[in-house]
Parts: structure tokens; sequence; C-alpha cells
């Protein structure tokens, strides 16, 4: 999340706070992953670097699981990740840069050798009362990582491609987010930002695959007490996809998020 009074509440794809990130963002994978990971912290002059390394298993993070089943999806060796995070000194305060990979061999019908991977990097830039924070992330054979919901119901809702073609193709991704805080005064504060998803390749498939997404994002806060906050955040989403005739079709959605939080 942005630094500064205000926080996201509601975006679409956000990956500067994408949980499914394990190493490389600030949150831990929800399903129980399997990792093994070494933190470090170094200062050298005014620079503060702190370093990740894991071996952790990654074709759930990367795949669905119905195409795990159905391509036999198998491991031999843990996957690899790496992440590196650096604080230096910005005008009055401190900025944050930070880059990340990740990747495992997987075997598709015990087989076929593939090496999917998701790279990407973010900075944040605080400037007065204004935070400016911006990503990018960029993905082969890893759709599932973007964290889209796929639906059950192919007649009416679109899919996320699946992360190889049936020549075992790996299709592509890319993403980035451009985010603002603004910290009006120690009561109000107003956020907004933008993020877009594209699937570059392989994409005019059977089903009613996506082949963008993006979402808008604007909100208020107010800081009720020291320990609650009020937001309010409007949200609107275009998803381009692939139509069962293999037409591009562009669905639009809204939302308006009413939220307390309270810190303990």
């Amino acid at each position: 999340m942005l630094v500064g009074n205000a926080n996201m509440v509601g975006e679409l794809n956000t990956y500067s706070d994408n949980y499914y990130a394990m190493p490389g963002f600030n949150q831990t994978w929800p399903f129980g992953m399997d990792q093994i990971r070494l933190d470090g912290k170094f200062e050298i002059d005014k620079l503060i670097l702190k370093p990740t390394v894991a071996l952790e298993q990654l074709n759930r993070f990367f795949l669905t699981d119905d195409e795990i089943k159905s391509k036999n999806i198998s491991t031999k060796m843990p996957g690899f990740g790496a992440k590196l995070d650096i604080e230096f000194p910005f005008l009055t305060s401190k900025a944050r840069f930070y880059s990340f990979l990740e990747t495992q061999q997987i075997y598709i019908n015990s087989k076929y050798s593939h090496w999917p991977y998701v790279y990407g990097s973010g900075v944040s830039l605080p400037i007065k009362n204004l935070t400016l924070q911006s990503e990018f992330v960029y993905g082969k054979g890893a759709t599932n990582y973007v964290g889209l919901i796929e639906s059950g119901d192919t007649q009416s809702e679109t899919e996320v491609p699946s992360c190889y073609s049936s020549a075992n193709t790996a299709r592509r991704f890319r993403a980035y987010n451009i985010e603002a805080n603004y910290a009006i005064n120690d009561y109000w504060g107003l956020y907004g930002g933008f993020d877009k998803l594209n699937f570059m390749n392989d994409l005019n498939s059977s089903n009613q695959s996506i082949q963008s997404a993006d979402g808008k994002f604007l909100g208020i806060s107010y800081n009720l007490t020291k320990s609650t906050t009020l937001r309010l955040e409007y949200d609107l989403f275009s998803t381009q996809y692939y139509n069962q005739s293999k037409h591009i079709t562009t669905s639009r959605a809204r939302q308006l998020f009413l939220s307390a939080q309270y810190d303990f």
C-alpha cells in the first residue's frame, strides 16, 4: 500500500500489495505455500539493503489447479525466488526501490520441461504530502500469478488464459500500476491510481479468455480518531476478452466501497 493517511481498498490488479507474490512483496502466500526463506538487512552509508532468497513450491502459484491436473504438471526440484529491496534518502524522507524474480522447472505430462517465471520491479517516492508509486511485472507460463478470478461459467464470464496452449506454448503477460496518495492534513487523505494487465500471445482460444484488464480507482479517507479511519472508494473496471465467436468483447463494472478500520 502507499504510505500516508489513505490506503487502497478494492483495486483489481494492484501489484504493489499483491499477496500472491512470495517473495517479492509485503504479505505472505495465503494458502500455505511451501517455502524455505532467508531474509537479510544491510546498511551501507545511507542505503538500507534488504535481500531475500527462497526455495519454494511455485506450480500452484503459477498455474491453476485445473491446469495442473489436466496437463499432469509435476516438479522434480523446488523453485527459486530472489528479491532486493533498497531504501534510500529522497528529499526529506526515504524512497524505496525493489526488484524480484521467481522461477521453477515444471514437467508437462512428466516429460516436457518448461521454466515458467515472473519478474518485476517497483518504486515508491515520497514528495512532501504526496507519495507516488509504480510497479511493472512480466511473466511467462505463469498466468495464474495475476490473481484474477476464474469463472466456472464460461457462458457468461471470462477466464484467465491457461499458462500453456494445447501445443505447450507458454503464454506471456505484462502488468503495471501507477498510484498516488495525498495527505491533505492530519485527518483527510486522497488516493487514486490505474493498473493494467495484458496477455500477449496465443489468446484467440475456444474459451472466453481475457485479453486485457484494467482498473481505475479513486478514494478519500478520514481519520476519525487516532485508531479509526473511514474510507470511501470508487472503482471502475474494464475487461477485454474473446467471446465464443472469437471476437473481442468489452465488459465494464463499477464498485463503491465504504469501510471503517480500527487499529488496536
